[in-house]
């Protein structure tokens, strides 16, 4: 079984379902919207029109990136995830009196986090907002 006669099923699989719904099926509509949807692959996976793979920055290039334009959100997130971790550690144990502690901690880290997010969008949207103005 090739890849042409796996096409042609779900091809027919399509057609089924849209008949069943009561849609007229048109084979242009499923090959055009069949085609948008690789085409949306491609542009997520970094593929260009040519058929190579474009160079992009990795997540690690990435992390950086963003963490330079804003410090504060990845250290909150860090903060946040090891007051939980140690807020889980001494409900485990029994410390209810530390956990509650630890718990209070990772909201406050949340709140800082959060705080962070939304100074850094508007940052982003002066900086957007001046390139944009002449």
């Amino acid at each position: 079984m090739g890849i042409e006669d796996i096409k042609a099923q779900v091809q027919k699989i399509q057609e089924e379902k849209l008949e069943k719904k009561g849609i007229k099926v048109v084979k242009e509509d499923i090959q055009a919207a069949e085609f948008e949807w690789i085409k949306l692959n491609q542009e997520l996976a970094g593929i260009g029109d040519s058929g190579t793979v474009q160079k992009g920055e990795t997540s690690k290039e990435k992390f950086y990136r963003k963490f330079q334009e804003n410090p504060l959100v990845p250290i909150g997130a860090g903060l946040t995830a090891g007051c939980l971790m140690l807020g889980l550690g001494k409900f485990a144990r029994k410390d209810s009196a530390g956990s509650q502690t630890m718990m209070r901690g990772r909201i406050a880290a949340q709140a800082i986090t959060v705080m962070a997010m939304l100074i850094g969008v508007s940052v982003q949207m002066k900086k957007q907002m001046a390139k944009s103005s002449p």
